[in-house]
């Protein structure tokens, strides 16, 4: 949810502007599948030049806030709320690490396939990557085959599988 913002006339029109900011922000927050009283509301009061007079108040703050600031009646208020709401993260599933007592590097490997490399026509193992667990290290070159691609993992270069089921290269 964006800032919002409402002029008020000034310090004189009391609450009206920013209990409607108010009831907008909480309004957005369920529409956007929120719980709106767990959004947090914080009130900025702006100068009519928008320089920032007071800032991250509550709401039930702002017009205690106006009044200590000292402007004038006819002088222009501006009110920006900024909600936020927490938003729940679910982690990555994780892999145990390959200890040995998981199924070892070797029922990973399916066969071996001629690959042509900078030095030549070679034999190279191919691993399933689907059968690759967290802790499983290989050295290239050799294959690594999914149901959607395979990649050459060259000579010189290592690959372990990290605790995500990701192949890190290294």
């Amino acid at each position: 949810m964006g800032p919002s913002s409402g002029p008020s006339s000034g310090p004189s029109s009391g609450d009206g502007p920013v209990s409607a900011l108010v009831a907008a922000a909480r309004r957005d927050a369920r529409g956007e599948g929120f719980d709106p009283g767990q959004a947090r509301l914080a009130i900025s009061v702006l100068g009519g030049d928008g320089t920032v007079l007071a800032d991250d108040l509550e709401p039930d703050q702002v017009a205690a806030a106006v009044q200590r600031i000292g402007l004038g009646p006819d002088e222009p208020v501006l009110a920006r709320l900024r909600a936020t709401c927490a938003v729940h993260q679910p982690g990555l599933p994780r892999q145990d690490e390959a200890d040995g007592s998981g199924p070892p590097l070797a029922s990973a490997q399916t066969g071996q396939r001629s690959v042509l490399l900078p030095g030549g026509r070679r034999e190279v193992p191919v691993y399933a990557r689907d059968r690759l667990r967290a802790g499983h290290a290989i050295s290239g070159p050799c294959l690594i085959e999914s149901s959607g691609s395979t990649y050459l993992i060259p000579a010189g270069m290592n690959g372990r599988i990290d605790p995500f089921g990701t192949a890190v290269l290294t």
